[in-house]
């Protein structure tokens, strides 16, 4: 199946990990806009940092134009958390908490035994004869 963008198209790419980051790169440099989201604070900020250092770097080493990497660094930029927050707070309206997300909350309400503090004095073995 192929799917054919036009440049004009967006790319949202979810996770700055290796693979998205390497997604966002091969868009921007095929001349899409590109947002790159992580749910991890910071994440997207960093991989953004690290591509635009890698396109520099091609640049410097002759493997892509600098024009083409300065055009690729200017359409990726790192997706605003807003985005994320009004994407949730849709969902939950939308939709009443599962069995499992209430489950999990009553979990988190209440300790569970199994994990409580270890004895104050460890147990003692028998010696050997």
């Amino acid at each position: 199946m192929s799917l054919d963008l036009g440049r004009d198209t967006s790319v949202f790419v979810v996770g700055a990990g290796i693979m998205g980051s390497g997604i966002a790169q091969v868009a921007a440099q095929a001349g899409h806009a590109v947002r790159l989201f992580d749910a991890r604070e910071g994440a997207a900020a960093a991989a953004v940092a690290k591509l635009v250092a890698t396109l520099d770097g091609l640049a410097a080493k002759g493997k892509i134009d600098a024009a083409e990497a300065r055009a690729a660094q200017t359409g990726m930029r790192r997706a605003q958390r807003a985005a994320r927050s009004s994407c949730m707070a849709r969902r939950q309206q939308a939709a009443p908490p599962s069995a499992a997300t209430a489950a999990a909350q009553n979990t988190a309400e209440k300790p569970n035994a199994s994990l409580s503090a270890p004895p104050a004095t460890p147990p003692t073995t028998p010696e050997a004869p």
